[in-house]
């Protein structure tokens, strides 16, 4: 698609945008400089970026997140079975009229393993932004590492790699953002790049706490519904 300077084979981070390959908030989601061609790191909130300040995003993990989880060990390999989460739509909207940019960062090594191939990827994560545009809640960008768990590549997640690059490529304040995800690995990938995190556990109890989860996470939700709740309240506090 547009969006890809090669595809998704000979990239360590694919990443695609909207249809004309800019994410729904504007250009940059190629992977050719982002907004200003700045590079943000881990920078702190009083950076700025061609003389604005640094943005905050909320960084989401796919499967699981964003859509229902096709199961331990399972990948989501047709337009078919990608199925968007109960409040996905509605929590991503509220993050984004609160300003937040909205970063899918996601492992597909099922790309890596000879499952599926650039372009099967690509329409999945069409139809993906097709299902959330509607309520305003397209992400401005989805990276995606295609390696399988043995190329040792940096861009596979707990590795830091995408959430650095869309840092460099959004002039992103990383101390500033979240990371929501449901597995330990998306919680050291958060940690790791300087965010703070969010783990979803579904079913779990008002108040719970991730015990037996390493690194631990900044709070638990049962759904990013209350994800988007726990973000919002303390960007509200911070004000």
């Amino acid at each position: 698609m547009d969006g890809h300077e090669g595809g998704i084979r000979d990239r360590c981070a694919s990443v695609s945008g909207g249809p004309d390959g800019s994410g729904a908030g504007g250009p940059g989601a190629t992977g050719s400089g982002g907004p200003g061609g700045c590079a943000a790191g881990r920078s702190g909130g009083q950076n700025v970026c061609a003389g604005r300040p640094l943005r905050r995003a909320v960084f989401l993990d796919r499967d699981g997140v964003i859509n229902v989880s096709p199961g331990e060990g399972k990948f989501v390999l047709r337009v078919e079975d990608f199925r968007p989460a109960e409040d996905a739509a509605e929590a991503l909207a509220r993050l984004r009229a609160a300003g937040f940019l909205l970063i899918v960062v996601t492992n597909q090594s099922c790309v890596g393993r000879g499952l599926l191939d650039a372009s099967a990827l690509d329409r999945i994560h069409d139809h993906m932004r097709e299902l959330l545009a509607g309520s305003g809640a397209a992400p401005d960008a989805v990276y995606c590492c295609p390696h399988s768990p043995e190329a040792g590549c940096d861009c596979r997640k707990p590795e830091p790699g995408m959430l650095l690059r869309a840092a460099h490529e959004f002039g992103i304040n990383l101390s500033a953002s979240w990371m929501v995800g449901d597995s330990a690995r998306d919680i050291e990938t958060g940690r790791a790049a300087g965010c703070r995190t969010i783990l979803l556990i579904a079913g779990a109890p008002g108040g719970a706490t991730a015990a037996g989860k390493s690194p631990a996470p900044d709070a638990v939700a049962r759904s990013l519904g209350e994800a988007a709740a726990v973000i919002l309240g303390e960007a509200g506090q911070r004000r």
